[in-house]
């Protein structure tokens, strides 16, 4: 005579089971895929690069190139402007300093590259609004890869980039503010940790 079979431990064994894939990061599924995304972009703010290192002081020479740039953020507020004297032989009569004003260091980094130094300007963050498809993982080049659409809008968005100087001085701001919302495709991998966008499983 076989054994009777408990249907409360079958029904607990199945709801484990599906619990356990439901929570599998690295499963293909729009919610890890989503998850992934915003993971990434919650710590990369949308941003644009300025070729001086700040505090600056900007006389004759390479840097004045930077000074419209640099004028434009300080009429909108994110830089404070400042006429300095000379301070040595080697230095200029007078040169023009630009420094991060009070309340905008939110808006202003260092480079991301150390060697090349520089300031990151970040001005808004990418929200995943949706994951609309995305291809079988395939193997590539030893990892599992795969394209990723989805739609996205900016939120949070500075409200210094809305200035008439701005838009004329980095139209990287403009260009980014005119692509919102807007959908993408990106290739992701994944690793032990889940899934990743590719640029950041390295």
């Amino acid at each position: 005579m076989k054994p009777a079979v408990d249907g409360r431990a079958v029904f607990f064994v199945m709801l484990f089971a599906l619990l356990a894939a439901c929570d599998d990061s690295r499963s293909a599924s729009t919610a890890n895929f989503q998850k992934a995304l915003q993971s990434y972009y919650d710590s990369h703010p949308v941003c644009v690069s300025l070729a001086v290192t700040l505090p600056a002081s900007i006389g004759t020479g390479a840097l004045e190139l930077m000074r419209p740039q640099l004028d434009a953020l300080a009429k909108a507020g994110v830089l404070k402007k400042s006429e300095t004297g000379q301070s040595g032989a080697a230095q200029p009569a007078a040169s023009i300093r630009y420094s991060i004003a009070p309340g905008n260091r939110t808006f202003v980094h260092a480079g991301h590259d150390s060697f090349l130094g520089g300031t990151d300007l970040c001005f808004a963050r990418r929200k995943i609004t949706k994951v609309e498809s995305f291809t079988k993982p395939a193997q590539v080049m030893g990892r599992k890869v795969s394209q990723v659409t989805y739609d996205f809008e900016l939120r949070g968005v500075a409200s210094w980039t809305s200035t008439a100087a701005i838009t004329a001085a980095f139209p990287g701001i403009k260009a980014a503010l005119s692509r919102s919302p807007g959908k993408e495709t990106e290739a992701m991998t994944l690793t032990d940790k889940g899934w990743r966008l590719e640029r950041d499983a390295r």
